[in-house]
């Protein structure tokens, strides 16, 4: 997916992860072409360490 996305020319992705080590590798891979605007962390299971993580990431 990562390469497709590369390959296109979509200018902006809105990213939802659960895991922020795939989050952040996947990240890594994208800023050839993309950049992170912003980035807002969402507490779904307060009763948990979990935290879900929204980005924009836009074509450079």
């Amino acid at each position: 997916m990562l390469e497709c996305l590369l390959r296109s020319n979509i200018k902006e992705i809105i990213y939802v992860s659960c895991n922020p080590a795939t989050l952040g590798k996947n990240l890594a891979v994208l800023q050839e072409k993309y950049r992170v605007q912003r980035v807002i962390p969402i507490d779904m299971f307060p009763n948990t360490q979990h935290v879900e993580s929204v980005c924009l990431i836009v074509r450079k």
